[in-house]
């Protein structure tokens, strides 16, 4: 259904003419935060952020706790994808 003559000039009177219309509908994208993957267990068992230094963090260096140090970071999906498309066209070669 498109919109009466009457709508029609009152949206363009209300919007400027050097403002494109498109650009009215384009918002601006959202900046994603990612969380840490590798803060130390003393942090994420605290629920604080961490620094990530290493080889004890700031937190702990701060609060004179002993840093639990770090668990290895476990691969993501994507790279597990990766890594068993590689190992495939590799034994398909062989």
């Amino acid at each position: 259904m498109l919109p009466d003559y009457y709508h029609q000039q009152m949206y363009q009177a209300a919007v400027p003419p050097s403002v494109n219309v498109q650009d009215l509908n384009m918002r601006p994208k959202r900046a994603i935060k990612r969380r840490t993957r590798t803060g130390c267990l003393t942090c994420r068992r605290r629920r604080i952020k961490c620094d990530e230094r290493k080889p004890g963090c700031r937190n702990c260096e701060k609060s004179r706790i002993c840093c639990a140090g770090y668990q290895r970071v476990k691969p993501t999906k994507q790279e597990i994808k990766k890594i068993t498309r590689q190992m495939s066209v590799n034994t398909i070669l062989s």
